[in-house]
Order: C-alpha cells, then structure tokens, then sequence
C-alpha cells in the first residue's frame, strides 16, 4: 500500500502502537512515521489503576451483589495496595505515567526497561532482568510496544516464576502474554488473576481452539476484561490529535 501511495508525505498514528505499519519500509522510502503515544499515556495508567483496585476491592462482584439483594459482606472484604511490590514493564510514556500515579498509593515499584538507566531515581528500584521482576512483582503491569523481543515475553516459562498471589495487568499489547498459557495458569491457581484490556486476538473471528481458550477465561471469576479502550477517553482522542497536528506542522513540508 506504501509503495503504491506515490504521493504519500507521512504516515500518522493516532496512539502508540506502530506495529500494524511496515515502518522499515516507510523509512526506506523517505516517509516519516509520526505517532503519539503521550497522548494516551494518563488515559492508560487511569484505566490501569481502576482496574486494578476494582480487582483488589471486588467492585464487580459488590456491585452484582447488590443488585441481586445480596448482603453478605465478609467475602467481598477487599485488600489495600499499600506497600505491594508494583512491577512496570517498559517505562516509557504510559509506564512512567502510571509510576507516578501509583506512587501517591504507597506501592512499591520496581521497573523493567532494558533501554533506560533510571538509576539515579530515588522512587523506584530497576531490574536488570525480567525474570527478576516476575520473582519480586505482587502487580505486573506490562507497558511496551509490540515487537520480536517483546511477543510472548510472559509465556510458559517466564509465567512459572510468579507466585500464586502475582495480578497480571495488559493494557499494551494482546501478543505481549502467551494468552494460552496465562489462562491455563489462571484455571490452575498458580496466579491471584488478571485485567485484561487488551487481547492476543481482537477480530472477533475466531478458530475453534481460540474460542475454546476465550470461552475459558471469560468464564474465571479472577479475570477483569475490557475491549482495549484503556487509552480511549474524551481527552486523550483530542490531545493526541492536537498532538499529531503539531508534529506534522513541525516535521512535514508541503509545496
């Protein structure tokens, strides 16, 4: 499609993910990417932290509850996030801004990004190694873009070495978690849950096996979903589109 735009001056992306465009071959041919994830970045960490304190206090299952008459209080007693170790993966526009968002909870935070020194921070603990963070991390909350070394990086393996009480978080991308092996976790125990907001497939069209997998998880009572609408607020759909003018005004130069 690229190559037959022959009058083609940029590619803009309303959000953050680039991997839907062949960026290698827009390079090659002298057009300009131009994205915006800081748009979308307070957006996400809010619907991040929602879910997640909707996970810890059970407010679905309080709001059902209720509105079946049911009063029974002592199971749906929730838990403060006070003090729990708060795994980031990836710290860039939406995991920075969900670091500072968290701190005011008084979380613990400890942060994956093999491409950032942020050793000098006196607010949170680096990792070298991801396995580390998986080891250590109460809440994993994944924040990278979609590529060769990020797909499946929570697969079989990496997924053995959480604990029982580890909460996975996914607003970044679907193909980051090896779906299948994290529901059969889920079914299995071996984690306290998951929020979902974003999914290995989202066409709705499914093959047999993966609407079996699907079919399974939206049925665990511990899996929080949403249809990848984390960064999808009345104002981040303007900041990122005032954004996006201001950098094709900065970057592109029409005759």
């Amino acid at each position: 499609m690229i190559g037959r735009a022959k009058k083609l001056k940029f590619i803009g992306r309303l959000g953050s993910g680039i991997d839907h465009i062949d960026t290698s071959f827009a390079e090659q041919h002298g057009i300009p990417v131009l994205r915006t994830p800081e748009g979308l970045s307070q957006s996400v960490a809010e619907h991040a932290i929602g879910m997640i304190l909707a996970f810890y206090h059970n407010l679905r299952q309080a709001d059902y509850a209720v509105r079946t008459f049911n009063w029974n209080r002592e199971v749906l007693r929730g838990e403060e996030i006070s003090n729990k170790q708060l795994g980031i993966v990836g710290y860039g526009n939406t995991g920075s801004a969900l670091a500072a968002k968290m701190k005011g909870f008084s979380v613990n935070i400890l942060v994956y990004d093999p491409y950032l020194d942020l050793s000098e921070s006196q607010e949170l603990h680096q990792l070298d190694h991801f396995e580390d963070l998986l080891e250590q991390a109460e809440i994993v909350s994944f924040h990278v873009p979609l590529t060769e070394e990020t797909h499946h990086m929570l697969n079989p393996g990496t997924l053995s070495l959480c604990g029982p009480d580890t909460l996975i978080v996914n607003t970044s991308r679907g193909k980051v978690i090896d779906t299948s092996a994290l529901v059969s976790k889920l079914e299995n125990g071996a984690l306290r849950g998951a929020c979902l907001d974003v999914f290995e497939n989202e066409s709705g069209r499914y093959d047999d096996e993966e609407k079996t997998m699907y079919e399974r998880m939206v049925k665990l009572d511990n899996v929080w979903l949403s249809p990848h609408v984390a960064g999808w607020s009345v104002q981040s759909n303007f900041k990122m589109s005032l954004l996006l003018a201001e950098k094709i005004k900065a970057n592109i130069h029409f005759e």
